[in-house]
């Protein structure tokens, strides 16, 4: 029975993308598990993320979010390639719950003239409330500090 409805799903499945004139399917899906449709926020919010070496900053990043959900890739000086996505959730006492994903591909050197890439990750979530920064991660001589700002709107200037 299972073989059946499966060769059925499938057999369907294939008969529909051959119609001519059916558009593409085009995934919906947010780019963070969660909700299937991204969720408004209540506010626009400034997210900061910045990276450090040895105190001294060699990647900050800002993104302006409207959705829960949010996602960006960016290098930094040394090559190394950081992916941070997550979601936002704004608490009813004023402070963002933000679940993250912070992962980075390290370029290694493993013989003379060939490089190989590694793959470092970390998911965790902080509560914030806007304007109070938090180190979230410290390895060796490298931390990542987090932020969040309620983005003010501009005054509207009257006729």
């Amino acid at each position: 029975m299972k073989t059946t409805l499966l060769a059925l799903f499938a057999l369907c499945t294939a008969a529909a993308a051959q119609q001519p004139g059916m558009p593409p399917q085009i995934s919906r899906r947010p780019l963070v598990p969660g909700s299937a449709e991204p969720v408004a926020l209540a506010e626009n919010y400034i997210l900061s993320l910045t990276i450090s070496d040895k105190e001294q900053v060699v990647t900050e990043m800002a993104l302006v979010v409207a959705t829960a959900d949010f996602a960006i890739s960016f290098p930094d000086p040394k090559s190394v390639m950081t992916n941070f996505t997550g979601t936002l959730t704004q608490e009813e006492n004023g402070s963002v719950l933000i679940r993250y994903t912070i992962a980075s591909e390290i370029p290694v050197s493993v013989g003379q003239n060939q490089v190989q890439f590694k793959s470092t990750s970390m998911q965790a979530s902080v509560r914030l409330r806007p304007g109070e920064p938090v180190q979230i991660l410290k390895a060796d001589t490298r931390s990542c500090r987090l932020s969040i700002e309620r983005l003010v709107a501009p005054a509207t200037k009257g006729k």
